[in-house]
């Protein structure tokens, strides 16, 4: 299945559309807060195809989303410390679009700990509990 995270000015959080291999739309999370006028375009145009998509967000940002497993997270957080399972059990507890914060998030944590040389990085399950990804990094 591939699943798309859509975000937008337009509205504050985001929305998730899954399509099979078809392109047909078998998946949707919403966790945006949407006007009227939003469900409404939505619901005229439903159920829509990935392309078309593209051309129903104005001024959003479309991003494809690939693997949002456990093991993936392990890997990339790079810091493989802590309790394993306790992390596992923290990283299922989370929505798909909080998993996908998180990867888009990992990049920005690990620039800013390596311009702060004096802070350490966070226990892998510290950072999920303490929604760390949700920080400001500057």
């Amino acid at each position: 299945m591939r699943k798309y995270l859509v975000t937008s000015p337009m509205f504050a959080g985001e929305m998730i559309f899954g399509y099979d291999a078809d392109g047909v739309l078998v998946y949707y999370e919403n966790n945006a807060e949407l006007e009227p006028r939003h469900i409404l375009a939505l619901s005229r145009k439903f159920p829509f195809t990935p392309e078309d998509l593209y051309k129903i967000v104005e001024n959003g940002k479309i991003t494809e989303v690939t693997d949002l497993s456990f093991e993936k997270f392990w890997n990339e957080y790079a810091y493989k410390i802590g309790n394993k399972p306790l992390c596992e059990r923290l990283w299922k507890k989370l929505s798909e679009s909080e998993r996908i914060s998180v990867f888009e998030k990992l990049p920005k944590y690990k620039y800013y700990l390596s311009t702060h040389q004096s802070l350490e990085k966070a226990y892998p399950a510290t950072f999920l509990n303490q929604r760390r990804w949700e920080n400001e990094f500057k």
